[in-house]
């Protein structure tokens, strides 16, 4: 040990020559001009800059990858959900005529295609070339549905307008904004919630999704209304706020733009406050973040659902393991050669 070997290196020494530890080396130092110290500064600037550019025009380029595969995704997420949606019209039996074997065909091909190599290496103008093809080929295959579908949402936009015309009236002559503040028995209260539920159910199956949505709203504004209520029927206030929740989020999920997706995302977080362990909740924010490019966010959904087994959860699960991995990848060859 150190004590020990001091202790015989000082035996060893001369009496009359205490032992001492040994001194430092010599430092050697160096002197040079002030013009050189400048050029050193110079070079080192120079070389502090080129890092500096060459990082910057790596964020640009990963910037830019960003915003191409965001504008990829939200393509491929309308053809995917066109797809679905218009096969739920075909299977629910709303669309007639003697083509539907051939729109059924038509929309088969593109949810192969969608899954498909071809699809992987689609760019955004290809997808949306894509879509508005087999638009073309399912309104021609089904014209009188689209025509139903259109007369519909024309009858719903005016019955909307007049109801804001008769409630901007309204609010001008009684000089206020919520007519509605009533203490409702709970029966009534819970008619008007239920009304407003059954009228988004009927909608959002004839495929207007954005009235649906502000029908289960409203719904949602008379579920905070109720007043002094036993526990058992703020029980039944809850489902039927859950529901709503889900509701709100699988209408979300089919209209598939990026604010329609985060609002679904959002409605499915409001459903799990309520039920924690509510698989459709589970499955439909993993399915909002998957849409949304949240790979990660949309595994950890996945990996908590309660029904490991479910057939759409593997699915799923599937494609946001290959987004997760293809991803990885990509960054890895743009990281590699950065400092090559």
């Amino acid at each position: 040990c150190v004590a020990r070997g001091a202790v015989f290196m000082a035996r060893a020494a001369p009496a009359d020559r205490p032992f001492a530890p040994a001194k430092e080396a010599p430092v050697l130092r160096t002197s040079c001009s002030d013009e050189q110290r400048e050029a050193l500064r110079s070079h080192t600037a120079r070389l502090a800059d080129d890092v500096l550019a060459r990082l910057t025009a790596r964020e640009n380029e990963l910037q830019k990858v960003d915003e191409d595969a965001a504008a990829r995704g939200e393509a491929f997420n309308a053809l995917e959900a066109y797809v679905l949606e218009m096969k739920g019209v075909l299977s629910g039996g709303r669309a007639h005529g003697n083509k539907l074997e051939a729109a059924r065909s038509l929309l088969d091909s593109a949810e192969d295609w969608c899954y498909s190599d071809d699809s992987e290496a689609a760019n955004t103008e290809q997808l949306t070339a894509k879509l508005a093809e087999l638009r073309s080929g399912v309104e021609e295959a089904c014209p009188d549905y689209f025509d139903a579908v259109r007369e519909d949402r024309e009858r719903l936009e005016a019955t909307l307008k007049a109801e804001s015309e008769a409630e901007a009236a309204r609010v001008k002559l009684e000089g206020k904004d919520d007519h509605d503040q009533r203490r409702l028995k709970y029966p009534e209260r819970m008619k008007k919630v239920m009304l407003n539920k059954d009228e988004g159910v009927g909608l959002f199956k004839d495929g207007n999704m954005e009235v649906a949505i502000s029908r289960w709203d409203k719904a949602l504004d008379h579920c905070e209304k109720f007043v002094d209520v036993s526990p058992e029927q703020q029980a039944e206030i809850s489902s039927v706020k859950l529901s709503l929740f889900l509701n709100k989020s699988q209408a979300n999920l089919k209209l598939a733009t990026e604010i329609s997706l985060k609002r679904a995302e959002e409605a499915a977080t409001s459903a799990l406050e309520i039920d924690g362990m509510n698989s459709k909740a589970f499955y439909r924010r993993a399915a909002a973040r998957e849409k949304s490019g949240k790979y990660a966010e949309a595994k950890a959904d996945l990996k908590a659902h309660p029904d490991q087994e479910d057939t759409a959860v593997i699915a799923l699960t599937k494609r946001v393991d290959a987004q997760i991995a293809r991803q990885a990848k990509k960054e890895k060859q743009l990281y590699g050669n950065m400092f090559g």
